[in-house]
Order: structure tokens, then sequence, then C-alpha cells
């Protein structure tokens, strides 16, 4: 990749702009794929998960067929949302304005006082379907029905990681953030690590930022979505904990060289793919508008090693919570200086390569 000498981050209309975020939302948040859900939180059904994103809601189901099917969350007589939150709707989707009720592949089944409509086409009144696609277990959503499927999208990503198997792992925790702050800035903070040493002293300890190796990079042209690369453990460390070391077994499948390193990579738009030797950690992120994302941040261990009666994920998942919030606390910094009408952006040094590498991708993206 060839690397401009002089990088200079995003102006203040980026991240504070209501027409660029619509544009935003059109170009990422409706026209790319979206990690929603795993597969066994979907298990029986009529098992459902809602999903918020940038204004959009839409929801997924387990049909009677055993599909995971997507829809827009908007029932087709007056509107109304149709379910909140996660559950299960047993057979039938049922409005809860007018009793409006769909079944779970997306028709519309019921309709009370039907004979009081002057022309009702019921075989035209069905839900609006999403597109959906599995990998190892994850459940991704694109709003645009017609889109390549995921597996096509990031098949580059997807043949990296063949060697493991994520289907076995189970989610110990989830952790919900309310970042204000732009989505944007989210991704850069988690796009380099000069800001190590000062802001998370004890993950730098444990990976030294001078140990980083940037290998992936974004490509608006060649349609190319994903960025990343490793932080290599220092001697004596073997994970992320709060001790630096871990008595759980290595993920199955795990090399030796990734028993020495932390993978770091962003899927745009709405995922941080953080492996570690015997966990993965994921963020999704779910902008509310141009000035809050909620963050969720997953932990997933082997199901087995969950079986054990001393498992724990304490150790993993605290030192996260403490560097996830040092992260959010730069992230609205950066959020309310960027607003400043004294703000210009500034130079980046070699190793925010994959910060400006980011904004370029956006830069092209709406231009």
């Amino acid at each position: 990749m060839q690397v401009l000498q002089e990088r200079i981050g995003l102006p203040k209309n980026y991240y504070h702009d209501d027409q660029i975020f619509e544009k935003e939302k059109e170009l990422f948040f409706k026209k790319m794929w979206l990690l929603c859900a795993r597969e066994e939180e979907l298990a029986n059904t009529g098992d459902y998960i809602v999903r918020n994103i940038a204004g959009e809601s839409f929801f997924l189901v387990r049909t009677r067929d055993g599909r995971i099917k997507a829809f827009h969350n908007v029932c087709r007589h007056r509107g109304s949302q149709l379910l909140e939150g996660s559950g299960s709707v047993g057979s039938v989707i049922q409005c809860p304005y007018h009793a409006w009720s769909y079944d779970l592949d997306g028709r519309l089944v019921g309709v009370p006082e039907s004979h009081k409509f002057e022309r009702l086409d019921k075989d035209s009144l069905g839900l609006f379907e999403l597109a959906v696609d599995t990998w190892q277990g994850f459940v991704f959503v694109n709003m645009d029905r017609f889109a390549k499927r995921f597996t096509q999208v990031f098949s580059e990503f997807v043949n990296m990681w063949t060697h493991l198997d994520f289907k076995q792992l189970r989610r110990a925790k989830r952790i919900v953030y309310d970042v204000k702050a732009n989505w944007k800035i989210v991704v850069e903070n988690y796009s380099e690590c000069y800001h190590c040493p000062p802001v998370h002293p004890k993950l730098n300890k444990i990976t030294p930022f001078t140990g980083s190796s940037r290998t992936e990079y974004l490509s608006w042209a060649e349609k190319r979505l994903f960025s990343g690369g490793f932080m290599i453990f220092a001697d004596g460390y073997t994970s992320m904990t709060v001790t630096g070391t871990t008595k759980r077994k290595p993920l199955k499948g795990t090399r030796k060289e990734d028993l020495k390193r932390i993978y770091y990579y962003l899927l745009v738009p709405n995922v941080f793919f953080s492996l570690h030797p015997d966990y993965l950690m994921i963020h999704t992120l779910w902008p509310k508008n141009k000035d809050e994302t909620i963050v969720e941040c997953d932990f997933y261990f082997d199901k087995e090693e969950m079986s054990k009666p001393d498992f724990t994920p304490d150790d993993a998942i605290q030192i996260w919570d403490e560097i996830n919030q040092q992260d959010w606390r730069v992230c609205e910094l950066t959020h309310r200086g960027t607003d400043s009408s004294f703000y210009v952006p500034g130079p980046m040094p070699e190793n925010e390569d994959q910060v400006w590498n980011f904004d370029e991708f956006i830069r092209d993206a709406l231009a």
C-alpha cells in the first residue's frame, strides 16, 4: 500500500454534520453487513432479537423450517413497530396496535375485521425482508436484500480463520456502553495504539505498542472492507487479563505463533474483532446519531472450557472493561474537541497509518 508522506485526519464536519451522517447511513449502515447476533441466541422457533441502528429498526427471527430471517420492524398497516428487545413470539408475530399478524416468514396471515376493507391484498402486504448470512456461528444482516453474501464480501478475512472453530464458542458476558461520540471517532481509536502508553498503561505493559504489526488496509475503490493486524505479548505474558496470564487452554486450532499475539480487526461498518489465544472479544457499534454510539462488548470462550467447575471469565472482563472505559473517555473528549471552531486536523505519525487509511476510506466513500 502506498502511504502519503503527510497524513491529515478528517475535518470537523465529518463528525458533526447531519448531512454527512445521513450519507453514511445510506452508504454504510443500509448497504453493508452488520453483525447482529449469534445463532444460539435464536435457538428455537419464534426466538427473535430486535436491532436498532442509525434511526432504523429491524428484527431477526428463527422460522419454522430452522432458518434465520430478518425483517424491518414496521407493521404494513400504519407503521407501528412490531417487537422490542428480544424473546419469543411463539408461532406468529402480532402487531401490538391493531393485531395484524404475520407468519414467521413475514407473510401477512391475519387482519381483524378484514371484511370491512375495500381492498385487502394480503399477499402484497408481507413484512419487508432483509438479507441474512451466517459465518462461524455469527449472524449478519444487510438492509440491501440483493447484496453479495457476507462470506463473499469478506472472503479474504473469512479464509484467515479456517483453522479455528468459532461455532464452539459461547458468550460469557456482554457489557453495553453508551458513548457520547461519533462512530468514526470510536473506529479511529480502535485503529491505533499510539495512545496506549498514556491511556492504557496496563495494556501497554502486556502488549507494548512498539510490538504491533499492521497488515491489512481498507480500500473503497477495491471494496476492501476490513483492516487490522496484531500485537505481540511482552515476555512472560500469555493473554490480556488482569495478571497478563491465563490458566485457560488456547482455543482449539490455535497455531504456535498465535500464542504470542492478539489480533485486532475492523470490519466496516460495525465490528471490532479481537482474537486472544484463549478467547474472542467482539465489539459491535450501533450509532444512534452523529453524536452518540452504543457499543456492545461480548466475550466468547470455548464451551468446553466454560463447562469446567473452576471456569471464570472475570480476569479478562475486568481488564477490558477498564480499557474500554478509558477509550470511551478519550473518544468523548475528542468528539467535544473536534466540535470547536478552532479545531484543525493535525498530522499523524506512521503508527497511526490505519487511522489515516480509515479516514481516506471515508473520504473516498463520501466523495
